[in-house]
Formats: structure tokens, C-alpha cells, sequence
């Protein structure tokens, strides 16, 4: 009887662990001006989950990587430049929004700028002991605040 509780409680314990895995949503978005382009990041995670990015390359620059909870949901972002339509951001109910915020640590080198390489963002981060890597594909631009 001993042997068939243990067995039951190891299968259950391995099963609850299989099942633990780092989920997100995350959104892109940038806005451009004529001297930078600013990225804004946000991760959509679930209840006691927190961001596990540490490190951005962005453009070929290096930051690291702060993220901040963000409380007032929905979150209004600006408008959208391809149509003009007002950006918001509506976690799941009980999901947490973090924004992403980046500081520089160390600029592109002088030999690659203008190049035309190392363009748009990539995070680094961990999750348990394994690192992990994510490149950001699309970033949806924002009418430039400076434009108005």
C-alpha cells in the first residue's frame, strides 16, 4: 500500500513538473523620429510569473533590461502609424503587464554604423539554468509624438 501512495504521489509530482513551463505574450512596438528610433516593449505573464529578460541588443547596441509592472490596464500606447487607429493593450483577467525598459551598456561599435546590419531587437534572459534567446520580428510603428 506504502509502495503504491509513493508511486502515486512520484507520478503526480512529475507530471505537475513537466507541466511548468515559461509562457508570454509579448508586444512591440517603436516609434520613429529623424535622429532615433525609441522601442517599447510589454510582456504579458501570468499571475507570479516575472519577466526573465536581462539583456537587449537593440540596433547593434547592448542594454540591459528592467522591467516594471504596469498597473493602469488598459494600457494606451498612441496611435498606430499604417492607420491612424489608438493602440491599447487588454491583458488576460489576472495576467500581469510588464513594460520592458532598456539602459545602455555598451554602444555600437563605430565600424558598423550605417552598415545597415544588426538592425531591430534582440532579448536575452534565463529561464531555470538554461539560457534563452528571442528575436523581435515585427515591431508595429507608432505615430511620432513629435509629428503633431
Amino acid at each position: 500500500m506504502k509502495l503504491l501512495f509513493i508511486t502515486a504521489f512520484m507520478c503526480c509530482f512529475f507530471i505537475s513538473k513537466a507541466q511548468e513551463k515559461y509562457s508570454q505574450k509579448l508586444y512591440a512596438y517603436n516609434e520613429k523620429s529623424d535622429s532615433a528610433t525609441f522601442h517599447f516593449i510589454y510582456v504579458e505573464l501570468a499571475p507570479g510569473v516575472t519577466p526573465i529578460w536581462d539583456t537587449a541588443i537593440i540596433d547593434g547596441s547592448i542594454y540591459a533590461v528592467h522591467a516594471t509592472l504596469i498597473e493602469t490596464i488598459p494600457l494606451q500606447l498612441g496611435e498606430r502609424k499604417k492607420d491612424k487607429r489608438m493602440v491599447f493593450i487588454r491583458p488576460q483577467p489576472d495576467y500581469k503587464l510588464w513594460q520592458l525598459e532598456f539602459d545602455l551598456v555598451e554602444e555600437k561599435p563605430a565600424s558598423t554604423a550605417g552598415t545597415g546590419t544588426n538592425k531591430g531587437v534582440v532579448l536575452t534572459g534565463r529561464v531555470k539554468s538554461r539560457k534563452i534567446t528571442y528575436q523581435v520580428r515585427q515591431e508595429v510603428e507608432l505615430v511620432s509624438r513629435n509629428s503633431f
